[in-house]
């Protein structure tokens, strides 16, 4: 499927949500108060009116980039280096090894399609 048209995007991965609004590089520094952040405050109340308690680590706001869900995202969004890397070389142990099972093959596939 292409991707939303819209500035924003949100979606929940598990118990990941995320929120990225595309800015133009030259409103960057001119920034007011999107939907992502809206999306955002309304999962925090949420969170909080429940007694939910939030991930430090995982929480990442107004940054220029970042990682959610396997994915870098920046400038372009997409599979960072590291990540192809990993990729790369468990492919490689898979070729060298000359053995692998359905499952395995089957695993391997999905983090190709789905890094």
């Amino acid at each position: 499927r292409p991707a939303p048209s819209g500035d924003t995007w949100a979606g929940v991965c598990i118990d990941d949500l995320v929120a990225v609004r595309r800015l133009l590089r030259k409103d960057k520094n001119n920034q007011a108060p999107g939907r992502d952040q809206e999306i955002m405050a309304a999962a925090d109340a949420v969170y909080q009116s429940v007694g939910l308690p939030e991930k430090a680590e995982k929480r990442q706001r107004d940054l220029p980039g970042g990682r959610a869900w396997g994915t870098d995202l920046g400038d372009q969004a997409g599979v960072g280096p590291g990540k192809l890397l990993e990729l790369c070389k468990l492919t490689l142990a898979f070729i060298i090894t000359g053995f692998a099972t359905r499952t395995m093959v089957e695993q391997l596939l999905g983090h190709w399609n789905f890094p």
